[in-house]
C-alpha cells in the first residue's frame, strides 16, 4: 500500500513539473506570435511606404488656356494658333436654355467635348418676372435641379464649371442684383450651391462677376460673395474696354483698378480677393475691343501677367478664356478673321 502512495505521489510530482514545463511553452509561444504580428505591421507599414514611394508624382499645375467661339469645337482655332485649346467656354444662359443646354446636346457644338468646359447657365429671370427674393425662398429649386442633372448627365466626368449667375453686377442680364438684392442672392446662391453639390459634386462653381459693376445697381459686388465653402473658383469676365489700353503702364493701372465703393474692378484687384478668400482664380472671359483700336501690347502684358500668376493654390490663375465669339460680337475676335491683325498676331504668338 505503502508502495502505491509513492508511486502515485512521484507521478503527481512529475505531473506538476509537465505542466510547469507546458507554461513556460504557451508563454514562449505569446512572446513569439507578439513578436510575429510586430514583425507582421512593420512590414505592411514598410509596403505602404514604398508603393507611396513608386506612385507617380501628380502633374505640376499648369493653367488651362482655352477659347470661346468660332474654331473651338472642330479644332481649328487650337491648330491656328498653334497649341490646343485645354478649355472651352460656352453659354445656356437663356430661361430655355438653362434646362434645355441646346450647347451641349449630342450632336451640337459641345455635344461631344470632352475636356474641361465652361458653362454659363444664367440664374432667374427678371423679365418674367422672378425675383431674387423669390429665388431665396425656394421657388426656383426645381428647375436648377433640372437644369443641374442635364448638365451632369451629359458631361459625366469631364471637368465642367458651371457660373451661375455671372456678371450679376451689370444693368444688362436679367438676373442683376440691386445693393438692396444682396442678401437675397447670398441665401439663393446657397440654395444652389447644395443643389449642385447633391447633384453634382464633380462640378466646380465659380463665382463670376464682371469686372465694373453698373452704377444704377447701387452695388458693391463683395456684398454678393456667398463664402468660400459656397464657390471653387472666383472668376471675372473682363475685356479692353472702358477703359482701353495699349501700354504696359495703361495696362498696370487697369488690372489694379477699383470702383467708388473700393470694390476690385481691374483683374489683379480680383484675383487678390480670391487670394485672400483661399480660392483660385480664372478669368472667365477676356478680350480686346477692336472698335476701340488694335491692341498688341494689351495681349503681351495680359500673357505675362498670366504667367507670373498661373498656378495651384489661393490666387492663383487655373484657367482663361479668350472671347472669340463671331455673332454680335466681331470686334473682340482674333480667328478666323479679325478687326485686330496685330493683336491678334500677338496671340497667336504668345499662345
Amino acid at each position: 500500500m505503502a508502495t502505491n502512495i509513492e508511486r502515485i505521489r512521484a507521478l503527481e510530482s512529475r505531473a506538476t513539473v509537465v505542466e510547469k514545463r507546458l507554461a513556460m511553452v504557451e508563454a514562449t509561444l505569446t512572446q513569439v506570435m507578439s513578436r510575429v504580428s510586430t514583425v507582421e505591421g512593420a512590414t505592411i507599414a514598410l509596403a505602404a511606404r514604398v508603393t507611396a514611394l513608386e506612385a507617380p508624382l501628380p502633374p505640376a499645375a499648369t493653367l488651362l488656356s482655352g477659347a470661346a467661339g468660332d474654331g473651338v469645337a472642330d479644332g481649328s482655332f487650337g491648330a491656328w494658333r498653334g497649341s490646343p485649346v485645354q478649355v472651352a467656354g460656352t453659354w445656356n444662359d437663356s430661361f430655355e436654355g438653362q434646362t434645355e443646354l441646346w450647347t451641349i446636346q449630342p450632336g451640337s457644338e459641345y455635344g461631344s467635348w470632352t475636356g474641361p468646359l465652361d458653362i454659363a447657365i444664367g440664374a432667374i429671370y427678371k423679365d418674367r418676372g422672378e425675383s431674387w427674393a423669390n429665388a431665396a425662398s425656394g421657388v426656383y429649386d426645381a428647375r436648377w435641379v433640372q437644369s443641374i442633372c442635364a448638365i451632369r448627365s451629359r458631361r459625366g466626368s469631364a471637368p465642367t464649371y458651371i457660373r451661375f449667375a455671372h456678371e450679376f453686377n451689370g444693368n444688362w442680364v436679367p438676373w442683376s442684383v440691386l445693393g438692396t438684392e444682396a442678401a437675397s442672392f447670398v441665401a439663393a446662391w446657397k440654395r444652389f450651391a447644395a443643389i449642385a453639390r447633391r447633384e453634382f459634386p464633380e462640378a466646380r462653381l465659380v463665382f463670376c462677376p464682371n469686372d465694373g459693376t453698373s452704377s444704377s445697381l447701387n452695388l458693391d459686388w463683395r456684398t454678393c460673395f456667398p463664402g468660400a465653402t459656397h464657390v471653387d473658383v472666383l472668376g471675372v469676365d473682363s475685356y479692353n474696354q472702358y477703359p482701353w489700353v495699349n501700354t504696359a503702364v495703361g495696362f498696370t493701372l487697369k488690372i489694379n483698378r477699383g470702383d467708388t465703393l473700393g470694390a476690385p474692378t481691374g483683374i489683379e484687384q480680383h484675383r487678390l480677393f480670391a487670394e485672400t478668400a483661399g480660392l483660385p482664380f480664372a478669368v472667365c472671359e477676356w478680350s480686346s475691343n477692336a472698335g476701340m483700336g488694335d491692341a498688341p501690347e494689351y495681349m503681351r502684358q495680359f500673357r505675362a501677367w498670366l504667367d507670373a500668376n498661373k498656378g495651384a493654390g489661393p490666387g492663383k490663375v487655373v484657367y482663361e478664356v479668350l472671347f472669340n465669339v463671331s455673332a454680335g460680337f466681331s470686334q473682340f475676335q482674333v480667328y478666323p478673321v479679325t478687326k485686330q491683325p496685330q493683336a491678334a498676331a500677338v496671340y497667336r504668338d504668345l499662345w
